[in-house]
């Protein structure tokens, strides 16, 4: 399957290492695109519409570009064309939807950070209900993300509750050890370091004796 990225940002470059087969990697900044030159099998554009030499396309660009972005392609692309919306704050509009019957125009929201993908954490990627045979498509372009189909638009109050609770966490251990006046250096190590390790541990079942009493006790 071949691959379109448009939006070669910090979630671009997440997508990209995700994604398998040949891709093509689509900016609007030359120097944006230097980094996927020797990389991308398809080659690197600044047009668009090159997104049609494609099978699959994925659009990772802010929310204030997804408009315009989905206005100018969507006409463009051939009958099959899987398009898919992976920005958190934009939405396609089901009027868009309607007026591309020929198209397969679908909401994809990444639960998982960037960074954390980036560190070998593996992201999943909720997917808007669609057809066995197109979801089979997705995931063969995206290996490297686990694909579920649900509601895409629960993804951003999940997102925001995950980050809150993760920040409450990190900055109630900091101004703990402060209070007890542990040296600032031992303090990023705990907060940075040990909690994302323990919590990388907690979800691959990988926990020592000592974390899962903790765990036991928690529950």
């Amino acid at each position: 399957m071949s691959f379109a990225l448009i939006g070669p940002g910090k979630l671009g470059r997440v997508l990209f290492q995700a994604a398998a087969g040949p891709r093509l990697v689509i900016g609007r900044s030359p120097e944006g695109l230097e980094p996927f030159r020797d990389r991308a099998e398809l080659g690197i554009s600044t047009r668009l519409a090159d997104a049609a030499r494609c099978q699959v396309a994925v659009a990772a660009v802010p929310a204030g570009a997804c408009a315009q972005v989905f206005a100018d392609l969507c006409p463009q692309l051939p009958a099959g064309h899987i398009l898919l919306n992976f920005a958190t704050g934009w939405d396609i509009p089901q009027e868009l939807v309607e007026q591309s019957p020929r198209l397969h125009l679908l909401n994809v929201k990444l639960v998982g950070s960037a960074i954390g993908i980036s560190h070998g954490l593996k992201g999943l990627a909720v997917v808007a209900r669609t057809s066995s045979g197109v979801l089979e498509q997705i995931g063969r372009c995206l290996p490297g993300l686990e694909l579920t189909v649900g509601d895409p638009l629960a993804v951003r109050d999940i997102n925001t509750r995950a980050t809150r609770a993760a920040l409450a966490a990190a900055v109630a251990l900091e101004k703990e050890l402060a209070a007890q006046n542990v040296p600032a250096p031992v303090i990023r190590a705990a907060a940075g370091c040990l909690m994302p390790g323990v919590m990388i541990a907690y979800q691959n079942g990988e926990l020592g004796a000592f974390a899962q009493k903790i765990v036991d006790e928690l529950r």
